[in-house]
């Protein structure tokens, strides 16, 4: 009965799960899905005409019919996105026609072009506006690439392939959920430039970023000043330091660099004001709210239309509409209103963590924040704007509070202490950036409000460092499972149906979900304690082993050489802190020979075993072939006593194969580390 009435008091909650639902079915299944689209679109069709079909005979039948028609529709909405990343690949070079639609972007051995191919140049087919990252080499010519080159390449696209190990980051899902089809490397002399799209870089919106940030040098703005005003203002975040994104992220104020519902309500506050005059005139308040509403959706189209803010405009948005009528609505509905909104529009919004949690955090402001403001009560002013600062905040937190511990593995200790201070901050330095453009053909008084935000800018990243470096200012290598978050927001509602009601069952029910939620905690963390074991991991360019002890200390066994070492530690981490365990230590050897309860493990990745006799062999439990050698491994059976081999990721298909056929003739067991992902041997 109570789930009934909360659906009855926002109706289009009704209308918001089952597109939940079904984007969800069709995210997790899509491969399975992928040939039934025909039938999917036939059953939704049905389900269609009987809802219809119910609003004239069968009345009754309508709220049965609903969901699944809705359930479908996000399905094939889903199916249709996610459609946009499939790609006929070959395994072989061909030539294709692409046309560069982004910026290019520097790394560290190539150069980054997101492109779109748009005919295979050896057949003359059209091929449907397919994405693709390529990594061109570099040199002085792919140094002069720019946003709108059309270019003939000749490569092998690829899709992107997981690692294997479990936990990391599904790099493949991601590109599949951006649209995305696969990457291709292309060499220095496998392209050329054939034309130019003069549209592409007569974009006005980039145009207005570049102005923008080009004036904001002009007035004396640089390092991570310029950087924080430039992503709080067009929410560009590319030039924000390492060092500043951790301060925000142990202080727990990262939310105050993306541009979402804080920023955009600012931005409506001022427009509400400005046009107060226009709006109370009965026959412009149409007009005025239809100017905040455009405004506002000009500003989403200035930042590039990211989730968290169209999802706040749409908001906004709704809200200023919804001053033309009456009555005043539900906030919840709204919310989920402009939730379904986006959601047909572009389904995969529901997988961006900004999305999640903008919506997680204007819904626990929504229900908490009246709660923690009435616990308060105040007439005077000034302490009712700091207590709604502070029951905001509180409420926020709890609200996004699961969703980062499950993305970022943090909590922040001092997330109340750091809002209090970074959101008036925040509130200035946009209020005054606003005031700094609009005295613009006033140079000199210009340069005075900039160096007040510069200042502003300044002080608030002073004061969430001092926050950052108290003790204990967050709890990291956090682990949680989406079915604890889950949990954890059931608890929240038992507990704020408790204090509402107070009765002997909301309190059985609160503290009960409270401790079963710890039990389940407790529990699986004893389940995933890490036994003492020999690891080895695919992570391509990084030979190396993880020799984990029953004390729960562990090392990583290198060569004297690492060069991937970053990649390793970013793909395994999720893993490491899922099991409990700490970063491991380094331990390095360079006779390329590893020792570990007994057992030896020789790494073999390079020449240095070649050629070489013994008269007396040493016995070698795991031998780790990766790129570097290239013998054979009868060369190396002169040598060893061999138990197993791993089979490194980095080597070719044919060196592959033929180590393969020559384990099988010695009846020495292989692993293949691109094909298991991982090797775990407990010892």
């Amino acid at each position: 009965m109570k789930s009934t009435s909360l659906l009855q008091k926002h109706p289009l909650l009704r209308l918001l799960l089952p597109l939940l639902l079904g984007i969800v079915l069709a995210d997790s299944f899509y491969q399975e899905l992928a040939s039934y689209q025909t039938t999917l679109l036939l059953i939704t069709i049905v389900s269609f005409f009987l809802l219809v079909l119910s609003l004239w005979r069968f009345k009754g039948c309508f709220p049965v019919f609903l969901p699944f028609v809705i359930i479908g529709m996000g399905m094939i909405l889903t199916g249709k996105s996610l459609s946009r990343s499939s790609f006929d690949f070959t395994e072989r070079d061909v030539a294709y026609r692409v046309l560069i639609t982004e910026q290019p972007e520097e790394k560290e051995r190539s150069i980054l072009c997101k492109s779109v191919v748009l005919e295979r140049a050896d057949t003359l087919s059209k091929v449907k506006d397919k994405v693709f990252l390529l990594y061109f080499a570099k040199d002085s010519a792919s140094f002069a690439l720019k946003k709108g080159d059309s270019l003939l390449i000749y490569a092998s696209l690829q899709p992107a392939l997981n690692s294997g190990i479990p936990d990391a980051f599904n790099y493949p899902r991601y590109l599949r959920r951006k649209g995305i089809c696969g990457s291709g490397y292309i060499a220095a002399d496998h392209w050329k430039l054939i034309g130019h799209n003069e549209q592409l870089t007569q974009d006005k919106f980039a145009k207005t970023k570049d102005y923008l940030k080009g004036r904001y040098e002009k007035l004396g703005f640089k390092g991570d000043e310029l950087a924080i005003l430039t992503a709080l203002t067009v929410g560009e975040k590319e030039e924000l330091s390492e060092e500043i994104k951790e301060v925000y992220s142990v202080s727990g104020a990262s939310h105050v660099l993306a541009i979402s519902g804080l920023h955009i309500g600012l931005f409506y506050a001022v427009l509400w004001i400005l046009l107060t005059p226009l709006r109370k005139r009965k026959h412009f308040k149409f007009m005025s709210v239809l100017l905040i509403v455009s405004t506002l959706w000009l500003f989403a189209a200035l930042t590039g239309f990211p989730a968290s803010v169209v999802r706040s405009v749409t908001m906004f948005s709704l809200m200023a509409l919804s001053s033309l009528t009456q009555e005043r609505p539900h906030t919840i509905n709204t919310l989920a209103s402009a939730a379904f909104v986006m959601l047909l529009f572009q389904p995969l919004w529901l997988f961006e963590i900004g999305f999640q949690m903008s919506f997680a955090a204007v819904l626990a402001i929504v229900t908490l924040n009246p709660f923690f403001s009435s616990l308060w009560p105040t007439k005077n002013k000034i302490l009712s704007r700091f207590r709604d600062l502070l029951s905001v905040s509180i409420a926020a937190q709890i609200g996004v509070a699961p969703i980062v511990a499950f993305y970022f593995h943090r909590f922040s200790i001092y997330f109340i202490l750091s809002n209090l201070w970074a959101i008036p901050m925040v509130t200035l330095i946009m209020y005054m950036t606003l005031l700094m453009l609009g005295l613009s053909p006033f140079l000199a008084i210009q340069q005075e409000v900039a160096f007040c935000v510069n200042r502003l800018i300044h002080w608030q990243n002073v004061g969430l460092d001092y926050i950052s470096q108290l003790p204990h200012a967050s709890i990291d290598r956090l682990w949680i499972t989406i079915g604890e978050i889950v949990g954890f927001y059931i608890v929240i509602w038992f507990f704020y149906r408790f204090f509402k009601k107070r009765t002997a069952y909301h309190t059985l029910c609160a503290l009960g979900s409270l401790f079963l939620l710890l039990f389940i905690h407790l529990g699986l963390s004893i389940y995933n304690k890490f036994n003492p074991s020999i690891v080895f991991y695919n992570v391509r360019g990084c030979p190396a082993v993880h020799l984990v002890s029953d004390t729960g200390n562990s090392w990583i066994g290198t060569t004297d050489s690492l060069p991937n070492l970053g990649t390793l530690m970013n793909q395994a981490n999720p893993y490491w802190i899922h099991h409990q365990l700490e970063i491991p230590k380094m331990l390095t050897s360079k006779n390329q020979i590893v020792s570990f309860r007994g057992k030896r493990i020789c790494f073999i990745n390079d020449a240095r075993w070649r050629w070489k006799k013994s008269n007396l062999k040493l016995s070698i439990d795991y031998l780790y072939i990766s790129n570097g050698y290239k013998g054979t491994l009868e060369e190396l059976t002169e040598l060893f006593d061999i138990n197993e081999v791993v089979i490194d990721a980095s080597l070719s298909a044919y060196y592959t194969n033929r180590l393969v056929v020559e384990c099988k003739e010695r009846n020495i067991p292989t692993h293949h580390l691109a094909e298991e992902g991982i090797l775990q041997i407990p010892i």
